[in-house]
């Protein structure tokens, strides 16, 4: 019988300080995983973080799981960083490589994955800026530009604006709180 490929997903880990939660979740259960399944992280990891040594650990416990890592960016990493590796196409869409078994979706692109459709989104605002360093702790490349926008836009018209799933770290304000996610910030 033929293995049908798993897919999990989750939020944010913010490098070490909330990963712990994902080898905590394979354990016990590597046997039944392959790097042919996935685990999707809806931003925040910090592949390509804000300390050499988080990131060194980061990328180990990622890199032992029985599975290969696929993210979108959230607002919290380092993308002087991820925006210096090699754009690369994987599963009809553009990526990052930031270790073998660790994929960055980037902006706006289409993904086939086993028959199935995902569209990938990052990028959010940090809110609480004004207490952050440029260029350390916060980059003005969270922010998705124009480009970004227009080549989603083209991505998903090539596609008849039909995906399986929507991959992002934050969704638009209206949507979020209609869904009583409202900022309490406001």
């Amino acid at each position: 019988r033929e293995k049908i490929m798993t897919f999990f997903v989750t939020g944010d880990t913010h490098s070490i300080l909330d990963i712990d939660k994902l080898p905590r979740f394979f354990d016990g259960k590597e046997s039944l995983y392959t790097k042919d399944d996935y685990l999707i992280i809806c931003g925040d990891v910090q592949a390509c973080g804000f300390s050499s040594v988080n990131e060194a650990q980061t990328r180990e416990i990622l890199s032992g799981l029985p599975v290969t890592v696929l993210f979108v960016d959230g607002n919290h990493e380092n993308f002087d960083e991820l925006d210096d590796l090699p754009v690369e196409k994987w599963h009809g869409g553009k990526v990052h490589f930031v270790e073998d078994d660790i994929i960055h979706l980037m902006r706006g692109q289409v993904y086939e994955i086993d028959n199935m459709k995902f569209f990938s989104f990052g990028g959010a605002c940090t809110i609480d800026r004004a207490m952050r360093t440029r260029g350390i702790s916060w980059f003005p490349q969270e922010i998705p530009t124009e480009e970004e926008y227009e080549e989603g836009w083209r991505n998903l018209e090539k596609n008849d604006y039909s995906v399986d799933y929507i991959i992002s770290h934050t969704g638009p304000e209206d949507v979020t709180s209609a869904l009583c996610y409202g900022s309490e910030y406001d």
